[in-house]
């Protein structure tokens, strides 16, 4: 669930012969509990995601960080926010997580240290990666 309880981020998978993965983004009515307005995105193996502490920027993770803007919920506007924070050559990202302090940390596979989005609320190099955040 984002902080503010408005959205839920869920990954599915379909049953296709080339099959893909897929991220399912819902708005949350926190009054009845109802799910509506899901938007699919497609992804290639989603494996962990966080909310921005505001609510409107999606990070996700599947070896590399992606982040999706929630500004203007459409899966077209969705679609087109969509960029990449890690370089291309970076493949064991593991779970991402919304701190206390408002920052996103990334696990590594077989690391010691943290990767840091400093700047979560903030798009593209605004958000301010560092891929040793926390060592």
């Amino acid at each position: 669930f984002s902080p503010n309880g408005s959205l839920l981020v869920s990954f599915a998978s379909e049953s296709v012969p080339n099959g893909f993965e897929r991220i399912d983004i819902q708005k949350f009515n926190t009054e009845n509990a109802k799910l509506s307005q899901n938007v699919q995105l497609k992804l290639d193996v989603p494996f962990s995601a966080s909310f921005s502490p505001n609510s409107k920027v999606l990070y996700v993770s599947n070896n590399r960080l992606f982040q999706y803007n929630l500004i203007n919920y459409s899966k077209t506007a969705i679609e087109a926010s969509r960029r990449q924070i890690t370089p291309d050559w970076n493949n064991s990202l593991g779970s991402i997580h919304l701190t206390p302090n408002n920052e996103i940390y990334l696990a590594y596979l077989d690391s010691s240290h943290l990767g840091l989005v400093a700047n979560p609320n903030d798009t593209g190099i605004k958000c301010n990666f560092s891929e040793l955040g926390v060592e």
